[in-house]
């Protein structure tokens, strides 16, 4: 954006705020923004939101958009297309939605955020970590897939006999129907006596 503006590029329609008034709602925090107005959330926070529906507006260029974003997401250019108008079109004054852009290393959502706060929008969320942090994997997710499996389920090993309870908790609240425990030797845990697997009959 810097280099567009010493260009004398039009930073879109939304000209009619000057950067010298809307980077007064800018303050940089450990290489992000905080953006007086509008609430700042991280990737959970994101998905989370987008789960209860409320619209992503990704203010990449289309080359940066079309290579991968959030499903569903609006894509308003801040350089050429992001405007009160056009983001209008999309939200209203008093709607939530998310701004995100390339991450940590663009401020570009940092900058349509302090623009549609001056522009009046109420409920405007900034997505400091954009569609990078979108892609990072739910470790939550990922737990339960190693848990969960196809019908019956087997669970066990003797690394892991003695988080055995917590495993067919695990697969119980998945769902998973655990046919039996592999027979591998008896395990010694640190709280209890050996425990002795169930053989798979």
């Amino acid at each position: 954006m810097e280099g567009l503006r010493k260009a004398g590029v039009p930073e879109g329609a939304g000209i009619d705020i000057p950067f010298e008034k809307y980077r007064q709602l800018l303050h940089s925090r450990e290489g992000y923004f905080d953006v007086t107005g509008a609430t700042t959330i991280d990737h959970k926070q994101a998905r989370a939101l987008h789960d209860r529906g409320v619209k992503f507006v990704d203010v990449r260029a289309a080359k940066g958009f079309v290579s991968g974003h959030v499903p569903g997401a609006f894509n308003l250019d801040v350089a050429t297309e992001l405007s009160r108008d056009s983001l209008s079109r999309i939200v209203g004054k008093d709607e939530e939605f998310v701004l995100s852009c390339h991450g940590k290393t663009c401020p570009d959502s940092a900058y349509a955020s302090a623009k549609a706060v001056m522009w009046g929008f109420k409920r405007v969320y900034y997505f400091a970590g954009g569609f990078p942090a979108w892609k990072k994997p739910d470790t939550r997710s990922r737990r339960r897939q190693r848990v969960k499996r196809t019908g019956h389920g087997v669970i066990g090993s003797s690394k892991t006999m003695c988080s055995l309870p917590r495993a067919l908790r695990a697969a119980s609240s998945s769902g998973v129907k655990v046919s039996a425990v592999r027979p591998w030797a008896p395990t010694r845990c640190a709280s209890g006596p050996p425990y002795r697997p169930v053989r798979e009959k």
